[in-house]
């Protein structure tokens, strides 16, 4: 996200078949705007532009796709709050938008109205943008993250923002990244999940183990989750899937955006409440989406904007049908 702070159509990997996008093979939005990977391979975007996370060259916002300025060989979309990055072919990334805390990686802190290449990346397999900060899975199964580190979302101790990668610390194994809001969790091949940075709203958005942490700056492991083939981590609360098709998520629930059926935070993984054969699911800032296997999705959570998309406006702590899916 980013999977992360708004969308609904994108999983954390930013690897999600969008439903109904004409051309495209894989979108994912970010904190105003979308974007889509195309058939050539390359990409458009869309919506809320001023600070150039459509990457066309210019700050205007656009209701229409635009082509992003530079990009051949895209493998991989990910959209942060005010930023976008594209995973190439060669295996490096490059990034465009805002870069007040050094979240393009290039070793500035200028925003970029055009794609600019993340400093020392290569061997990257996936990429995930956030809050105000971007990781990177390598081929050797360690993360690299760039951006903001007000609450060590970097991973990599204590420290101040980076406008270039660095290595989050102890992970190896990772299959998967995904970058929130202001944390970061990876999926490792052990089916475990770490995560990092902020613990944000009492202390509950790592895991139980460490609710007594405002942040961690090195990963922690989250409790109890054994079993997951998916990571997303959302606004505050993340959501696992499961091995048996099942989900779990843990944070802050005001809104019911941990699908339990209550609106109690929860600082150890709670069952979404009747969610089976789930193949895909994605935190976005207050709420969460899941795709099942018959091909419907199930969105819970904040709806003042009609994001759960079951035609109506009222928040849901359960999985409610999105209406024509």
């Amino acid at each position: 996200m980013f999977a992360v702070v708004a969308a609904s159509c994108s999983g954390s990997n930013s690897s999600a078949n969008p439903a109904s996008a004409p051309g495209a093979t894989k979108i994912d939005g970010g904190g105003g705007h979308s974007c889509a990977l195309q058939p050539d391979t390359t990409i458009k975007c869309w919506g809320y532009n001023v600070y150039g996370e459509l990457g066309n060259g210019t700050t205007t916002d656009s209701n229409t796709p635009v082509t992003v300025t530079g990009i051949t060989g895209a493998t991989q979309i990910s959209g942060g709050l005010y930023m976008s990055c594209g995973l190439l072919a060669d295996t490096t990334i490059k990034c465009w938008g805002l870069n007040t805390a050094g979240e393009l990686g290039n070793g500035t802190n200028g925003f970029s109205n055009t794609p600019v290449t993340v400093t020392g990346i290569t061997g990257a397999t996936q990429i995930s943008a956030g809050g105000g900060h971007s990781c990177a899975l390598l081929t050797d199964t360690t993360i690299k993250c760039w951006g903001n580190n007000n609450y060590g979302q970097l991973g990599n101790g204590p420290g101040y923002d980076s406008n270039t990668p660095v290595t989050v610390t102890g992970i190896t194994g990772a299959t998967q990244i995904s970058a929130g809001y202001d944390r970061s969790c990876a999926l490792l091949a052990d089916t475990t999940i770490k995560c990092w940075g902020t613990n944000g709203y009492d202390h509950r958005e790592l895991d139980n183990a460490h609710h007594s942490l405002r942040f961690s700056s090195t990963p922690v492991t989250v409790t109890g989750i054994t079993g997951a083939t998916q990571i997303s981590a959302g606004g505050r609360h993340s959501c696992a899937l499961l091995a048996d098709t099942t989900i779990k998520c843990w944070g802050y629930n005001l809104d019911g955006e941990l699908g339990n059926g209550t609106n109690t935070d929860a600082s150890t993984p709670v069952s979404v409440t009747g969610i089976t054969g789930a193949t895909q699911i994605s935190a976005g800032s207050w709420h969460s989406c899941a795709l099942l296997a018959d091909t419907t999705i199930k969105c819970w959570g904040s709806n003042t904007y009609g994001e759960l998309g079951n035609g109506t406006t009222i928040d849901s702590n359960s999985p409610v049908a999105v209406v024509g899916t």
